[in-house]
């Protein structure tokens, strides 16, 4: 008896011995990932439909992608930059290092959540150091970052959607007059 194909975009809900619901999706190339275990039938149910409906439309990211470290992921982001100029890439070093990294790289990419970007920002701006101008610098880079994270099917959509956050407000430096 030949063996059946499974179906483009396929998955499944299964009842756990815990009495947990477990919804599983099959992605393109036949391998099943976990959305995830539920209290209610129901509950999975709906995961697994809205999972397949953005598969669908090609806007499903496996949640497995997501689980790489933000740090990992950065440090490689910035020694794939082979254009920036070497200031540039001496900034962003020390951006990552000093004010990004050693906060949000012990976290998975698909945990940095708009409230855990706006809890880090909040964090920065209330503190005396870095000044402004280096923590609008350091939101610029992260949305940068995580904005590549979305092109590379790691997240959905980026995190970074603070308003105005990224904007460098320096008051306007005196010209010398010649008198």
């Amino acid at each position: 008896m030949a063996k059946r194909r499974r179906a483009k975009s396929s998955g499944s809900v299964r009842k756990l011995p815990s009495g947990l619901w477990q919804a599983r999706i099959y992605g393109a190339g036949g391998a099943r990932t976990a959305l995830g275990t539920f209290q209610l039938k129901a509950d999975a149910d709906k995961a697994l439909t809205l999972a397949l409906a953005d598969q669908a439309r090609g806007q499903y990211v496996d949640p497995v992608r997501g689980r790489v470290l933000f740090e990992e992921y950065a440090w490689s982001w910035l020694e794939h930059r082979s254009t920036l100029r070497p200031r540039t890439r001496e900034l962003y070093e020390s951006l990552l290092k000093n004010h990004i990294v050693s906060t949000l790289g012990d976290r998975e990419i698909s945990a940095i959540s708009p409230s855990v970007v706006r809890q880090w920002h909040g964090r920065l701006v209330a503190a005396d150091r870095p000044g402004a101008d280096t923590v609008a610098k350091c939101y610029r880079l992260l949305r940068t970052i995580l904005g590549t994270a979305v092109t590379d099917e790691l997240i959905a959509k980026n995190p970074c959607v603070l308003k105005g956050a990224g904007i460098e407000n320096s008051p306007e430096r005196p010209v010398a007059s010649i008198s």
